[in-house]
């Protein structure tokens, strides 16, 4: 997941919080899990027939509501390619090999997870694991799901580590190149450093700092986000890059678009990694000037 946009090697995480929990964060066994999912293929009836949740409800959980774009699964992987996709309530509604499952995976710093559920066949799994090898789990959940559906047995792990390779090379040189790129000495900011300073607030996620100490120097920080602070560096006309204190956090573009008398009318941001996770969502940020003033 993050490990896999940052392009950087493994290291210890510290355990989730309190605060990280809200991201799907909870306790649980294997034993807890196989009982969670006998209850979503009983249509949320228990094995024992203790009924937790009406199957109107598990219907509706269960039933596509938004489509999703379907990714090319080419070479290696085209035996997976599904055929449909779509958001359910909490779910995602796919196919593999001509057969439905709903599923839905998460992950958070050090951790992934993924459950799969096969209606037609009654059978649910969960594949949990204590790092962020997206690869591994993959691996492990295409070989359940061949053996559950009475597929020739297949040797994923191989496969899958090729084709993440393939994407990690592609990435890295795309990463590598705009680094060469972005230390060129590009056409300079249109602006004094100073006039980029200042409090900018999106509506979603709240304010953002830009502070300028003198000379080159600027920083940026992420109000709610203490991680996210580090220098601001000048790339290319208006447009900068970050380099986050908190390696684990995905650098990104900051551009500003100026107003026709020159003054910043907003800033918006976009990742610098091609395989930068999706929590990463800086390009739904419109950051605006709350502050004319340079920010203390």
């Amino acid at each position: 997941m993050f490990g896999v946009g940052r392009i950087a090697p493994l290291s210890p995480v510290p355990p989730v919080n309190e605060v990280a929990n809200p991201t799907g964060g909870i306790n649980s066994s294997a034993a807890d899990m196989a009982k969670w999912l006998a209850v979503q293929l009983g249509r949320g009836a228990s094995p024992g027939g203790k009924r937790l949740f009406s199957e109107t409800q598990s219907a509706a959980l269960w039933n596509p509501a938004t489509l999703m774009p379907v990714r090319a699964a080419t070479g290696p992987l085209a035996a997976t390619q599904a055929q449909f996709q779509s958001y359910a309530l909490g779910y995602v509604v796919s196919d593999y090999r001509g057969h439905k499952i709903i599923t839905h995976g998460g992950g958070w710093f050090g951790a992934l997870s993924t459950t799969i559920l096969i209606p037609a066949r009654n059978v649910g799994f969960a594949v949990m694991i204590n790092s962020e090898e997206r690869g591994a789990m993959r691996s492990v959940e295409l070989s359940l799901l061949d053996h559950y559906l009475g597929q020739p047995e297949t040797d994923w792990t191989p496969i899958v580590r090729e084709v993440t390779t393939s994407r990690i090379d592609k990435a890295l040189a795309a990463v590598t190149a705009k680094t060469a790129d972005d230390a060129g000495g590009g056409t300079p900011p249109s602006l004094a450093l100073e006039k980029y300073a200042g409090v900018y607030r999106d509506p979603w996620y709240g304010t953002v700092t830009i502070r300028h100490a003198g000379g080159k120097a600027l920083s940026i920080g992420f109000d709610r986000t203490p991680g996210m602070t580090g220098p601001l560096e000048p790339v290319r006309y208006d447009t900068f890059r970050t380099r986050w204190r908190d390696r684990s956090m995905e650098d990104a573009y900051v551009t500003f678009r100026l107003k026709p008398d020159g003054s910043i009318d907003h800033a918006v941001m976009q990742a610098i990694s091609p395989l930068a996770d999706f929590s990463f969502d800086y390009q739904d940020l419109l950051l605006t000037p709350e502050k004319v003033k340079p920010a203390p």
